[in-house]
């Protein structure tokens, strides 16, 4: 069970090679370089998470796929997968060196957009190793003479994978027409069926009981007890919703509300899991500013549910007759601030967008529209 469930994790990683917890997952590039500000752009066919009212101006045909991650670390910790994957025993898994970035996390969305319908998956897979309580040193379990002693030891060291991905069926439509399309306002709405899957494997203190022991039977204490593993799945569903409004031939405003109503319950109770997916609402406007400047300025602010807010700014300009995009933002989270920025090559029904931000997470999208 513990070498599959570490192969398990091997494998997660090497999905980071050929593809993070971060403010937002990275569905997106174009919007990831523009800080995330996108809830009244969502002009893609990316829009199936930002904003499905903005399918209706995503054309009448488009393929996207983009993968994202935090790469920083990554190195360090796969050596410390691969030396877990070989820890036969409680002693060797607590020789185990636990990197200093003990978190790593990707996000991948593939969609397709027809017209004002949308069809995508997203996924968000992210790999911990929890360092709460030092370990205690080879002569403290030697040492170990009664109830009592046992009873004192007080260690946790853990590392786990949690999966979450969605299917997602989207549809936009215009509610309203107005004049040279001042006015309009359109509306989008997902449907979305949700999966998890959560592995772990620790070494804890609270996984041996001392009342199952007596000073008769303490002799015969394995110290292999410590180690427990475990894996669950969860299912559910999901709606958003979405609006767009063009206020002016300059500004577009849009909301967002992201599992508006979900349901989404994991088959086994563990503390670190919660069931429910957090709704968040987000509101956000945009400006397309005429030439001499020619481009496009966007703010947005997302209310999490039981979080702090978050605060974006991002803009995207044309550049060398349209070839080239560049795009710069970033995000504020109670104080923490993070930019981004990113480029994009504009082909002929073809688009490829690179993405990166100052927490080191980067994405790449390739897009083909028609």
């Amino acid at each position: 069970m513990k070498r599959a469930w570490m192969l398990l994790l091997i494998l997660s990683l090497v999905v980071v090679t050929a593809g993070t917890a971060v403010a937002g997952q990275i569905y997106g590039t174009k919007a990831h370089g523009m800080g995330g500000a996108f809830t009244a752009v969502a002009d893609d066919a990316s829009a199936i998470y930002w904003n499905p009212a903005g399918l209706v101006r995503s054309g009448m045909l488009g393929l996207q796929a983009n993968a994202g991650g935090e790469l920083s670390g990554l190195s360090d910790m796969r050596d410390f997968v691969s030396d877990a994957e070989n820890a036969e025993d409680y002693g060797s898994f607590r020789e185990l060196e636990v990197p200093e970035d003990s978190s790593l996390q990707i996000n991948g969305m593939a969609a397709a957009n027809l017209r004002r319908f949308g069809l995508g998956a997203t996924f968000n897979n992210q790999f911990r190793v929890v360092d709460e309580r030092e370990m205690p040193n080879e002569g403290d379990l030697d040492d170990l003479d009664n109830l009592d002693d046992l009873d004192d030891l007080d260690f946790e060291r853990s590392a786990e994978n949690e999966l979450i991905a969605e299917g997602i069926f989207s549809m936009g439509t215009n509610l309203t027409n107005g004049p040279l399309n001042l006015g309009t306002i359109s509306v989008g709405a997902n449907v979305k069926t949700l999966y998890g899957r959560y592995d772990f494997y620790e070494v804890n203190s609270d996984n041996v009981d001392p009342d199952d022991y007596n000073d008769n039977n303490f002799e015969n204490f394995d110290p292999d007890e410590f180690m427990n593993d475990g894996s669950t799945t969860a299912s559910g569903y999901g709606l958003d919703v979405g609006a767009l409004m063009r206020a002016t031939n300059m500004i577009n405003l849009g909301v967002n509300v992201r599992n508006a109503v979900s349901s989404f319950e994991w088959d086994d109770d563990y503390d670190r899991l919660e069931d429910g997916q957090p709704r968040t609402v987000t509101v956000g406007a945009a400006a397309n500013l005429p030439f001499p400047i020619g481009a496009i300025v966007a703010a947005d602010i997302e209310f999490p549910e039981d979080e702090d807010r978050i605060y974006r700014l991002g803009a995207e300009k044309d550049i060398i007759l349209g070839l080239l995009a560049v795009r710069l933002g970033g995000y504020q989270i109670d104080g923490d601030r993070t930019y981004t920025g990113g480029l994009g090559l504009n082909l002929p029904f073809v688009d490829l967008n690179l993405s990166g931000d100052s927490d080191s997470n980067y994405s790449f999208a390739g897009t083909v529209n028609f």
